[in-house]
């Protein structure tokens, strides 16, 4: 061997054995919190994905999988800002019928310091607080007490009305009856102040000018509500025509004319066309019914009638040959049950659901608006009056379970009227 060669290997050697062994390098603070959240992050995941298949199986909440709903919605406004999007808005409109007070119910609101007529209303209650509008037919003048409060023959009722209607989420009154004109025209005048005064709205009562109609916007739809009745009790004499709403065509066609100008999506109307038999739908409520319909409304509701009665929904072609998805109601029924007929005990609340579809492109302009509305089962309401005339209000359906497992609190005897009163119904609006 070579001396140059062994001095290559012994100096080989030699390095090798010279070299230091690595030494890991101690983890730094920084890292150590980025393990931490990263391990943080990898048990979310895992507690996610678990969720997932538990919601796939049906065992989990959509409304709880918070990573699941927060992609989803990146994904969605994604999709939406390429493609444009489609917006769906609705709004929910309860309507009750006839609101006016008789001697009797006076009698049975009557406290120590006044009048009380949200005793028994707590049932019916719970329910109008789901809606975004609720509006009602006061069938009586708020005229004070000075004016007399109600007898047989005339109405009155006392400022304490307008503060349960309110505390029932009424937001809109409709105020053209038979019956507005029962204190003239100063009692006209004082209702008006005192529905505003209780922050209520009211179409149906002017005084130097015309009622306008009332303009009602949530959720993106804006909803026209008019009032008319088609006579008074009380002659209205010459000079006065503007404190009553009167049903003829060119109030009608100034109020269509005043919403068109105001881009409402849907017209409302209330229309009071007296009749004392509720088994029977007479010439004037039918005649009223058509003249609204070709006048462009969209939901007609009748009152004025002691019962309820049947419904009509179809898409009508108008005199422009345009067609229009239209709706009414013939009897919307007394809703505090003012008389002693079983068929005046009961009245229906109107359920309607408005909605309106709005495409936009990918730009955010609108694209199309498409308005509709869906017509539900309504409501059917029960008033039963005690000895001393204290009213409790029951929703027949409710009700009616309850008396089935026994936790009703109507006897026999009532129970039976109310439930043949309620068959009827379900008959009329199947």
């Amino acid at each position: 061997m070579r001396n140059g060669d062994l001095g290559r290997g012994t100096n080989f050697s030699n390095d090798a054995k010279s070299t230091p062994k690595k030494v890991r390098a101690k983890s730094t603070k920084k890292q150590k919190i980025w393990l931490i959240i990263w391990i943080i992050l990898f048990a979310l995941i895992c507690f996610e994905v678990v969720k997932l298949v538990r919601y796939t199986l049906g065992k989990e909440n959509k409304e709880k999988m918070w990573l699941y709903n927060s992609v989803d919605s990146v994904i969605q406004k994604v999709i939406k800002r390429k493609s444009g999007s489609v917006d769906e808005k609705s709004l929910t409109m309860a309507a009750l019928g006839d609101i006016y007070l008789s001697p009797n119910m006076l009698k049975g609101a009557t406290t120590s310091n006044g009048y009380d007529f949200s005793s028994g209303t707590d049932l019916v209650k719970d329910v109008l607080a789901k809606y975004d509008l609720v509006t009602a037919s006061l069938s009586t003048p708020i005229a004070g007490k000075a004016a007399g409060y109600s007898t047989t023959k005339n109405y009155n009722a006392p400022e304490e009305l307008l503060s349960t209607l309110k505390d029932l989420n009424v937001k809109v009154l409709t105020t053209a009856t038979v019956n507005a004109m029962d204190k003239s025209t100063n009692g006209i005048t004082t209702t008006v102040e005192n529905i505003k005064k209780a922050g209520l709205e009211q179409t149906g009562l002017g005084g130097s000018e015309r009622t306008k109609p009332v303009i009602f916007n949530k959720n993106d739809i804006t909803i026209g509500i008019l009032s008319y009745a088609t006579k008074s009790t009380v002659k209205i004499a010459k000079g006065n025509e503007n404190y009553l709403n009167l049903l003829d065509d060119e109030n009608l066609k100034q109020d269509i004319a005043y919403l068109k100008e105001n881009k409402v999506d849907f017209i409302v109307t209330y229309v009071n066309t007296p009749n004392t038999d509720a088994d029977i739908i007479v010439a004037n409520q039918k005649d009223s019914v058509e003249q609204l319909i070709q006048a462009g409304v969209d939901v007609i509701l009748c009152t004025g009638v002691p019962g309820v009665q049947e419904d009509y929904e179809e898409e009508v072609t108008l005199k422009d040959e345009t067609k229009n998805h239209v709706y009414s109601i013939y009897a919307l029924g007394e809703f505090f049950g003012g008389n002693t007929t079983n068929a005046a005990k009961s009245s229906i609340i109107a359920n309607i659901e408005f909605t309106k579809t709005i495409t936009k492109n990918k730009n955010g302009e609108i694209t199309k608006t498409q308005n509709d509305m869906k017509i539900k089962e309504p409501v059917a309401l029960w008033a039963s009056v005690d000895k001393s005339y204290k009213k409790t209000m029951y929703v027949m359906s409710s009700e009616i379970e309850k008396y089935n497992n026994s936790k009703s609190n109507l006897d026999v005897k009532e129970y039976s009227a109310m439930k043949e009163e309620y068959d009827k119904i379900l008959t009329m609006f199947k």
